[in-house]
């Protein structure tokens, strides 16, 4: 499972690298490392023994971690239906021209 967390860290800004408009391509594979690391920090603070970091506060660690996650997929998921929504209305309107 953890070979394909690292393989992760790398597909993902390749694919973003390849589908994002070429304005907006470093500013996306930037956000999308930033977050890696804002997560990897989020969760190495909670895991401080005097917060989660404790036999009975991990489970809780785990759980938090797993919501935090689903929320931001879902949060994304919404803003690729919109980011979709609005470049089939731009080519649209290129096309009508």
């Amino acid at each position: 499972m953890l070979w394909f967390l690292g393989l992760n860290t790398s597909l993902v800004p390749m694919y973003i690298s390849e589908i994002a408009p070429l304005n907006l391509r470093g500013g996306l594979g930037t956000v999308n490392q930033l977050g890696v690391t804002v997560g990897i920090l989020f969760s190495q603070i909670l895991g401080i023994q005097e917060i989660l970091g404790t036999e009975s506060g991990w489970p809780l660690l785990l759980g938090k971690t797993k919501n935090f996650i689903f929320r931001v997929f879902n949060l994304a998921k919404g803003c690729n239906k919109r980011c979709v929504d609005l470049i089939k209305k731009k080519q649209l309107k290129s096309r009508s021209r």
